[in-house]
């Protein structure tokens, strides 16, 4: 991955992303972790091909992040989480739905528990993702 220059902007740094994406021509681009939101020059031009993780069963959660969910779910003492892997659009949290594998929230579950739960999830989300192209 390019290595972010200190007062880059946010378009300066996605532009040098798109230059190295359009060397190497990749079928998709999985973000695991990926914790930048892109730019909409990006999304426009790749958008289709990325895809991102979110550590909920979007539309809930949107726009939080790691433990931050895992503590919402049990807050609203929710019944089932999981991971949604969707398309990068220029909204947060907004692209299609490709995948979504649910997991169930046990009370003795603890933003800990839930996180590695749901991470299992996202590996073999990417894994099935892969697998039907």
């Amino acid at each position: 991955m390019l290595p972010e220059e200190k007062g880059m902007t946010r378009e300066e740094y996605d532009r040098d992303l798109m230059n190295f994406l359009r060397e190497t021509n990749p079928d998709f681009i999985l973000l695991a972790g990926w914790m930048r939101i892109l730019s909409s020059l990006y999304c426009e031009q790749f958008g289709d091909i990325t895809i991102n993780v979110h550590p909920s069963l979007l539309p809930k959660f949107a726009g939080i992040k790691g433990d931050e969910v895992h503590q919402k779910v049990l807050d609203e003492e929710e019944r089932y989480t999981g991971t949604t892997l969707h398309r990068v659009s220029a909204e947060v949290d907004t692209g299609e739905t490709v995948l979504q594998r649910k997991v169930l929230v046990d009370e003795t579950d603890t933003v800990e528990s839930l996180r590695q739960k749901v991470q299992k999830q996202e590996v073999l989300g990417f894994c099935e993702f892969l697998e039907r192209r």
